[in-house]
């Protein structure tokens, strides 16, 4: 029988593309149990995170280390984590978390990310213009329209 678990995982934004491609190089954070709740997937880590984002001093090498992090973005290729980011799944007409290429051009190597890109405040705006639409099958249809 198929379990679903609600993974999380890092990869430090420091490194070369080369190197944060390697599997060696992606931790994982947490595993949540089928049917746990994000939020307490989510508590988990959550802590941590808030202490080093403020500052840290740790004891590296023998030498006292400022750490100092953030978190930049949730990734995976897995349908529960394009639920988890409010975005619809690979299948889907827009399905890409990254940008709005639509299906029928994900072949096209020529296609642009940049302009086309999903970024966070542009998503931001799109969500807030959605909230503002009165009839909910007018809302899901045009967060169908951009892969939301």
């Amino acid at each position: 029988m198929y379990q679903a678990l609600k993974a999380f995982y890092m990869t430090l934004a420091g490194l070369p593309y080369h190197e944060q491609s390697k599997v060696v190089n992606t931790f994982t954070l947490t595993l949540g149990p089928h049917g746990a709740q994000m939020a307490d997937v989510v508590s988990s880590f959550k802590e941590a995170f808030s202490e080093l984002r403020t500052g840290k001093w740790v004891l590296c090498s023998g030498e006292m280390t400022l750490v100092n992090i953030s978190l930049l973005a949730l990734t995976a290729d897995m349908p529960q984590q394009a639920a988890n980011s409010g975005s619809l799944a690979h299948q889907a007409e827009i399905g890409c978390r990254s940008c709005y290429c639509p299906r029928g051009s994900h072949r096209d190597l020529y296609y642009d990310v940049v302009s086309n890109g999903r970024y966070h405040f542009n998503t931001g705006i799109k969500r807030a213009h959605a909230m503002g639409i009165d009839r909910r099958g007018d809302q899901n249809t045009y967060f169908q329209s951009i892969g939301l």
